[in-house]
This record gives C-alpha cells, structure tokens and sequence, in this order.
C-alpha cells in the first residue's frame, strides 16, 4: 500500500475485516493504536497530509469478560464434592475469605493467629516467579476469619504437622497449603488433577451441564454471595484486598449489598443453612 493510499475509508475496511475475522476488541484497539502511532511519522516525513486514524473511526468496544461465581446452590454442591478431597481446606479458605490464590499459596502458619481468629495476607507465590513480598496493590490486609475457617484451618495444621500431606517428616514446612516435597503447591497439577475434577460434578442451576468455573471463580463467588447478602461493598472490598470501593463496584455491580451484616459470617451463614 503507497502511503498516499492510507485514508479513513481503509482503516474503517481494515477494522471490519478484523472483526469479521474474530479478533477481539481489545487487540482490534492495541493495533489500531499502534498503527496510528506509525502513520504519524508518515505524516512528519509528509509523505500524506494527515493521519486519517481520528476519534471518527469506529473501534469495537472492549467488553470486560462476565464475572463466573457459584450461587448457592451450586456452592453447596462443590462443598460436598469437595470434602472428600486433599485440598478441602484450601477451597475453603479462599471461598470463606475471598483471598487471591496467589496469596493463599504463599501462607505460612506464622501469618494466622487462631486466638484472634485473624489472618494476616503480606505477600503471593508464583509458580513462575516464586515468593514475592507484599500483595498485588502492595498493601498487607489482616482478615477475620469466621469459626468454621478457623476450625479448618486449625484441623489442617494439625493433620500437616503428623505428617500426613508429605512424603516424608523431614519434607515438612511451615508452608500452609504444601506439595508431597513440603514445597508450594504447584498450581496447574492441583487445578488439574483436583479442582477441575470438583467442577465437571458440579452442575449448572441454569443449563443442567458442568458448571465453568476456574479457581479464581472461588474468590468470585465470595464476592457475590456477601454482597447479595447484605455485607457492605466497602467490607467486601477491603476482604478481596482492592485499592477502593470503586473497582468491587465495578465488578460486582450487579450484586451491591442492600443491608448490612457480619462480613465474616456471611459465607459461614449461607454454607451452613443447607
């Protein structure tokens, strides 16, 4: 293509045929972006008059992805499939504190304190890039775990320290949720060999099929569920460790709380009522 050729008319041409092509709006609009960041130095070496990439040109617009949560129903059914398996307390701790996986992943006993019934969340763990000091907004968050959490948790370390979850007493850690090695779990092998399994048995109130969730859908759903039962956004917020009310509005808009309650027995309440 000459440059003098370069117009609106064959930009817009450009963004039907990646549309029609199935290419989604956000990287229709990286490479639009892109591209008109070059024509700009066509028009500084003024091989054409003008950058025909103007606010007119119609770009698809990004549609954030649907958040995936579990209603109460299908929660109750992942808890019952879930009891049977190795990882329950760590399924459960994420659904009962809405807390990245990540920062469930880099837990170790030091940051529980059972006579509080608090847990203190001060860093993540990568499979990729390992430990990493400090949260994804770089703020530490101490949250209030209900009884059940707290009696789960306190039945894991005690099955842990007997030995029971390594190969051998000497892989022993004080890792919270630990591989046969005593190491960090390693996410695909546990998301693949044990939460996908839970899933596929766990069946959609709307299409009477397996349910799609993937494990951050477990901190989705703690969201969802305490807000539609009346926990304060800014709780909600401060739980799932976002810089301001305004991002948990936005992803959670559809569930905004209508009256207030207890944040740490609101999950414990709705598991516990069937």
């Amino acid at each position: 293509i000459e440059a003098r050729t370069i117009n609106e008319e064959l930009i817009e041409g450009h963004v039907l045929n990646l549309i029609e092509k199935g290419v989604g709006a956000y990287t229709i609009r990286k490479s639009i972006n892109v591209l008109k960041k070059i024509i700009d130095r066509v028009v500084k070496a003024k091989l054409i008059p003008s950058n025909p990439i103007t606010e007119d040109i119609e770009l698809p617009k990004h549609k954030k992805k649907e958040t995936k949560a579990m209603n109460q129903k299908e929660l109750e059914q992942f808890l019952n499939i879930a009891k049977t398996n190795k990882h329950y307390s760590f399924w459960y701790l994420l659904l009962n504190t809405g807390m990245r996986v990540g920062e469930a992943m880099a837990l170790t006993y030091e940051d529980f304190d059972f006579e509080t019934g608090e847990v203190t969340l001060s860093k993540t763990y990568d499979n990729t890039y390992g430990l990493k000091e400090g949260t994804k907004n770089g703020e530490s968050r101490t949250l209030k775990l209900n009884e059940s959490t707290v009696q789960i948790m306190k039945e894991h370390k005690a099955f842990q320290e007997m030995g029971n979850l390594v190969d051998t007493i000497e892989n022993k850690s004080n890792v919270v949720f630990q591989d046969a090695n005593g190491n960090h779990l390693y996410l695909p092998s546990v998301r693949r060999r044990h939460f996908n399994a839970i899933i596929k048995e766990v069946i959609d109130s709307k299409t009477h099929k397996p349910i799609e969730l993937t494990i951050h859908g477990l901190r989705h759903t703690f969201a969802s569920l305490s807000l539609k039962n009346g926990v304060p956004l800014v709780d909600v917020s401060g739980y799932l460790g976002h810089l301001n009310t305004r991002i948990t509005a936005e992803i959670y808009a559809h569930y905004l709380p209508t009256e207030s309650t207890n944040t740490a027995s609101a999950i414990e309440k709705i598991i516990k009522s069937n």
